[in-house]
């Protein structure tokens, strides 16, 4: 009896998150209603969808999937629809399978229908007419500005990469023109974590960066970019130029936590990381190859944004082990990444990997 009694206790009491996905499907699926009607509740004592989707982050996603799949609107709904879509809420949009719009015109009693329609009602119709197509114009145009400037709070992460891999060593496919540079400067503040397309030119992105930043409103934490001038056959004052404008560029993100400057090729690698955590901020700075010094005005620059945090520089190349008896590769360096996830997928990698083997 007793074990009886625990068993019925226990049951009772289990948590929603502790069932099978399949099981809390069919529960919330008989919530909805059957047989194809409008409404988003049934006369079986269940409280109203738009109740329901407080309860938690997935009950949401789900009852929103069902209210916004079918939407029906009339002029007097589309401002506060818009509201309703916009912003984080704009992930929404997708949910929508088939919008109807309606026009509310002079309607006809039994009465008139032997009779031509007077010419007040066509004026007045006509101008109803034109009124509605006009609001239904300018609100879906306006719906095309939350597609790509308001992302959903879940998207936090952007990578771009093209490339092709041949005769063993990569190869850039072709240079970013200015037009999506400009773009990516801009597109990189909406995301937590950004690794734009390899080819991009790295001073240039972080001198528009700067003129893109907002203040305060940068989301982004995380940035890892090839930086094509990190080679042995540039300068020591490109070098230096190329730190300074990314540390003024990280100045600009409040919530910046990772930045990283890398490349690597046939006999060389470089590798720039300026990470902070809790009271600390550190700068990596390694090489193998030709050396270049972190001149002092880089270090100045990179003090301004760590702030009032301890900052440590540590700078060390490549070890012995590190490189391998082959000697630096393109792809030696990925193991040393702290954002390479956001360069390759695992999968990816492991096709670079084998593709670039002697």
């Amino acid at each position: 009896m007793d074990t009886s009694t625990t068993s019925n206790a226990s049951a009772a009491g289990v948590p929603w998150y502790s069932l099978f996905p399949e099981i809390c499907l069919l529960v919330l699926e008989c919530i909805l209603p059957k047989n194809e009607h409008g409404e988003t509740t049934v006369d079986r004592g269940f409280p109203k969808a738009s109740s329901l989707a407080v309860v938690s982050h997935e009950w949401r996603r789900f009852f929103e999937k069902t209210t916004f799949r079918r939407i029906a609107l009339a002029c007097s709904d589309l401002p506060e629809f818009s509201k309703a879509v916009s912003g984080e809420n704009s992930i929404r949009l997708n949910y929508i399978d088939r919008l109807r719009f309606y026009i509310r015109l002079a309607r006809y009693t039994g009465c008139l229908f032997d009779k031509p329609e007077s010419a007040d009602n066509i004026k007045w119709n006509n101008q109803a007419f034109t009124r509605a197509m006009e609001d239904d114009d300018a609100f879906l145009t306006g719906l095309q500005s939350h597609l790509m400037p308001n992302l959903p709070i879940g998207v936090r992460s952007f990578s771009l990469i093209q490339m092709k891999i041949l005769a063993h060593r990569y190869q850039a496919t072709h240079g970013i023109v200015g037009p999506l540079l400009q773009l990516m400067a801009k597109s990189c503040h909406r995301f937590a974590n950004f690794c734009p397309p390899l080819e991009l030119n790295a001073k240039t992105f972080f001198k528009q960066l700067i003129l893109e930043a907002k203040h305060g409103r940068s989301k982004l934490e995380c940035l890892t970019l090839r930086a094509a001038s990190l080679r042995p056959s540039t300068s020591q004052q490109l070098v230096t130029t190329l730190l300074i404008a990314a540390g003024r560029a990280a100045n600009k993100l409040p919530r910046r936590r990772v930045i990283e400057l890398w490349n690597s090729g046939q006999g060389y690698g470089y590798l720039f990381r300026y990470a902070q955590k809790d009271h600390r901020a550190t700068i990596t700075w390694r090489s193998s190859g030709q050396d270049f010094e972190l001149a002092p005005q880089v270090i100045r620059v990179w003090s301004k944004v760590a702030r009032s945090l301890t900052l440590v520089v540590e700078k060390s190349p490549f070890t012995e082990d590190e490189v391998g008896s082959e000697g630096f590769k393109h792809n030696t360096i990925l193991s040393h990444l702290a954002l390479r996830r956001l360069i390759f997928d695992p999968i990816t990698e492991a096709q670079w990997m084998v593709m670039t083997k002697p």
